[in-house]
């Protein structure tokens, strides 16, 4: 029976997530590089677990939830020691009774094939296909010439970017209503012409030196120096790696990011099951 797991519970259940996720063939998005960072993680989030007869944790995930969305998100697992199919039943039918309505959102990499398998027969719905893709920032190109108008966000041109950002990207997370409730995090750039916003770029940092692109809109040819400007600001912040999740069709941003210094680093999927 899966139950929630209590303090008691958590530093057996930060080993059993810390066993998968260190193993390619079993871990989820998002990748943690320690098991502290994994651990400080889980103790903020809603742990269930399954245990045996021993009191040994066999299955477990822990979720992230955004109430006013209803939306639920995994950020470690679901994890399962054997039958992975029926342990996804077990956790969606617990989900369901908790959480009736709600949206759950699970990412894994291409090296998961047994999640992929799962959620494939279950009929979740693919909502990202992506290249994963980091950027040293010590390995940004100098930019020769500087040719675009561009702008951070500022209030004289937030309602440009909301009507921008949301029409561009209809189905992020990150509306611009979001961003703007809490904009310290945000780096915000528009690509302006003519007094109308033809580009922009959302990028969250992270932990002072760690920033990662939440969305991208450029054109052919302003794309790569649009980038390279962004995270050229982001690098005298003293950001140090970046990372952006670029989706497989995006031929634009996948050539600018390329040409900017990214280096592709894995393959994310991410599915949608309506509980």
């Amino acid at each position: 029976m899966i139950r929630i797991c209590y303090s008691m519970d958590l530093d057996d259940a930060i080993d059993y997530a810390w066993s998968h996720q260190s193993n390619p063939l079993t871990q989820s998005f998002p990748k943690y590089k320690t098991k502290s960072e994994l651990s400080k993680i889980i103790k903020k989030s809603l742990c269930l677990a399954k245990f045996n007869d021993h009191q040994e944790i066999v299955e477990f995930g822990a979720f992230a939830i955004a109430e006013d969305d209803c939306i639920m998100q995994t950020v470690a697992g679901i994890y399962a020691s054997n039958d992975y199919q029926a342990v996804l039943r077990a956790f969606i039918d617990y989900l369901k009774a908790a959480f009736p309505s709600y949206q759950l959102l699970c990412g894994f990499p291409i090296s998961n094939q047994t999640a992929l398998e799962a959620y494939d027969d279950f009929d979740a719905i693919l909502i990202d296909d992506c290249t994963v893709m980091t950027l040293d920032v010590e390995r940004i190109p100098k930019l020769k010439h500087a040719t675009l108008h561009m702008e951070p966000l500022l209030e004289s041109n937030e309602q440009r970017f909301k009507h921008h950002h949301d029409q561009v990207n209809p189905d992020i997370f990150w509306s611009a209503d979001k961003i703007f409730r809490n904009k310290k995090p945000w780096f915000v750039f528009l690509e302006m012409s003519n007094q109308s916003v033809v580009g922009s770029i959302t990028l969250k940092k992270y932990n002072h030196i760690y920033a990662e692109v939440f969305s991208f809109y450029s054109s052919m040819e302003s794309a790569y120096e649009f980038l390279n400007r962004s995270v050229r600001y982001c690098a005298d912040q003293v950001i140090e790696e970046i990372l952006f999740f670029v989706d497989t069709e995006n031929a634009i941003a996948l050539a600018a990011a390329t040409a900017n210094g990214f280096r592709e680093q894995d393959h994310y999927f991410s599915f949608k099951i309506s509980l």
